[in-house]
């Protein structure tokens, strides 16, 4: 809500678009289509997607998964077969190394590239 007043001062014509119209016209909210950008600025940063062409970054992007993980809980062990590739959308987490924390990592970073060529 604006705290100003904003008047016409002569005759005036303003073009103007509604929140549900500009929210239909970029195909979704605001905060989601942001998001999704991010998303693209992330696989673009990841060697093995930099020379990817946009489509093929929009359908990596659109094929992300959500999955909550809870404090503590376990999202790769080491010996595991890797066959996934995340991002991380919201909180952080602990990556350890004989069981000593080696590393944090938070929002939009990243980690499990090297398993989608290597398993």
């Amino acid at each position: 809500m604006l705290d100003d007043e904003i008047k016409a001062v002569d005759d005036a014509v303003v073009a103007f678009i509604t929140a549900n119209d500009f929210e239909k016209a970029i195909s979704g909210s605001f905060n989601q289509v942001t998001d999704g950008n991010n998303v693209n600025d992330v696989l673009r940063s990841v060697s093995i997607f930099r020379s990817l062409p946009d489509p093929i970054l929009n359908r990596l992007a659109e094929g992300l998964v959500l999955q909550k993980y809870e404090d503590g809980q376990n999202i790769i062990t080491t010996g595991e077969e890797g066959e996934n590739f995340y991002i991380i959308k919201d909180g952080k987490v602990s990556v350890t190394k004989n069981g000593k924390q080696v590393r944090t990592l938070a929002k939009l970073d990243y980690f499990g590239e090297r398993a989608l060529i290597t398993s």
